[in-house]
């Protein structure tokens, strides 16, 4: 339970005592005083002791992974992780390589047909060793893109071809 004490103008510091709730205050409260009054002391940021942070920017798509597409985008990954990706670095856990997850995501994208996804989301700027992939949900959307518009196509061509 919270202790009631007095803050007295005297500077003593706080005691119990048998004053008036409105000179009261809980442990809490003065805790919080406290670490106002800190707060209030430090400053916000030095003149040009911390650089400018820039947002990373790179084109979105949406992704979702339980889609006609998505399904499809697995199966070539798998197909990808058993072929030419296989022996690549398995010292490392399964993706941490990052000869792995470029190996991955170029085989997946001429699988797809969708190497412009690869070339607009990570030629310019490759993963590197450690690096969380931001890009991979935007990656796999832009694929997802070009399998619906290649499924479309032959869709096109089959009922053109049946005329």
């Amino acid at each position: 339970a919270d202790r009631d004490v007095v803050v007295r103008s005297t500077g003593q510091g706080p005691s119990r005592d048998s004053s008036t709730p409105s000179q009261r205050m809980s442990t809490f409260e003065l805790l919080l005083l406290t670490l106002a009054t800190l707060l209030a002391h430090i400053p916000t940021s030095a003149a040009g002791s911390s650089p400018k942070v820039t947002p990373y920017s790179y084109p979105r798509y949406r992704y979702n992974k339980k889609s006609r597409e998505g399904k499809e985008l697995r199966q070539l990954e798998k197909q990808c992780r058993k072929g030419p990706c296989a022996n690549l670095d398995l010292g490392v856990r399964d993706d941490e390589s990052p000869d792995r997850m470029r190996c991955l995501k170029r085989c997946l994208a001429t699988r797809a047909k969708a190497e412009h996804c690869y070339e607009e989301l990570y030629a310019k700027d490759p993963l590197e060793k450690g690096e969380i992939d931001v890009r991979a949900n935007s990656y796999k959307g832009c694929i997802g893109e070009v399998l619906k518009a290649n499924r479309i196509k032959d869709r096109e061509r089959r009922a053109k071809a049946d005329l």
